[in-house]
């Protein structure tokens, strides 16, 4: 959704689907164009979309130093969920461990680049990944609770970021909760570097 001006573009609002139950929407305003009410329009009409769906959880998302964004988050009733760290690394030659992977990883869902890792044959993972030119992304990467502890996780991080570069990604980005101390330190030993933080709210009913 987005408002326009003079045939210009200056605010847009978003709303991305990752399941049934959770919806996920951001947006913003052009600087010269705020607080002439474009954001509680563009607002009203996600509303309006989101109540169709009949989602049940709606979470907003703003950068940890967007004040404006902040500040119409804080007019609506909506209690704090999680923050979450952009990472992104910068694929150098010979910056990745090479080693042979344990895992098995085949690809469960060719359209949306889902895959799943299995270890002695049996499912341990999976992971989904996006790409974009010279750009990729991690997403959902996930070691089953009881196969945890066997450094699986890293393999399949590994695995994933060689997929990509086999993509011609030179950029790689992923997401994590800032809570997840395991994680975080698992992508940082990798050369993950923090970029900025986002916040998300999820909306009262």
């Amino acid at each position: 959704m987005n408002f326009s001006a003079t045939k210009a573009l200056v605010g847009y609002l978003g709303i991305c689907s990752f399941s049934e139950e959770e919806l996920e929407v951001n947006g913003m305003v052009d600087p010269n164009y705020r607080k002439q009410g474009i954001i509680t329009h563009l607002f009203s009409l996600a509303d309006k979309e989101v109540q169709r769906r009949r989602t049940q959880k709606i979470l907003l998302i703003c950068d940890k130093n967007g004040a404006e964004g902040l500040r119409f988050i804080k007019q609506i009733p909506t209690n704090f969920h999680h923050a979450e760290s952009d990472m992104y690394l910068q694929v150098m030659p010979n910056l990745l461990e090479c080693s042979p992977f344990r895992i098995k990883v085949t690809d469960a869902d060719p359209v949306n680049h889902r895959y799943v890792a299995s270890f002695h044959g049996q499912p341990v993972g999976e992971v989904r990944l996006e790409v974009l030119s010279g750009y990729g992304g991690i997403y959902g990467l996930e070691i089953y609770e009881e196969y945890r502890g066997k450094k699986l996780g890293r393999e399949l991080l590994l695995w994933a970021i060689h997929k990509l570069i086999e993509f011609d990604c030179r950029t790689i980005f992923l997401q994590v909760d800032q809570t997840n101390d395991i994680v975080l330190n698992l992508y940082q030993s990798l050369n993950f570097k923090a970029i900025n933080t986002l916040l998300y709210y999820e909306l009262a009913k």
